[in-house]
């Protein structure tokens, strides 16, 4: 359901409504939520139009934050534990 909530939200974006939604129901970017990082996805989402773009980014900054994770506990403890770690923000 969120899913095709944040698609409906970014599909009105591309044409035109980034703030208010028109029909009840509907999802905008910045009207309750304020998703200002989501103005900068609109042209990659203009590009590939469809839901699985958005999964696509969502998995792609979940894997940079695991590799932080692992940097960050590599050089405070050890390399083992920073996989661990990263294995269990996973």
């Amino acid at each position: 359901m969120d899913l095709a909530a944040i698609n409906q939200a970014f599909w009105n974006g591309i044409h035109g409504q980034l703030i208010t939604a028109s029909h009840v129901g509907e999802s905008a970017l910045l009207n309750t939520h304020k998703w200002f990082i989501s103005v900068f996805l609109l042209p990659l989402y203009a590009l590939f139009l469809g839901p699985l773009i958005l999964l696509y980014i969502q998995a792609i900054v979940l894997n940079i934050g695991a590799w932080a994770v692992y940097l960050i506990a590599r050089k405070a403890l050890n390399s083992t534990l920073g996989l661990l770690f990263s294995f269990c923000y996973m």
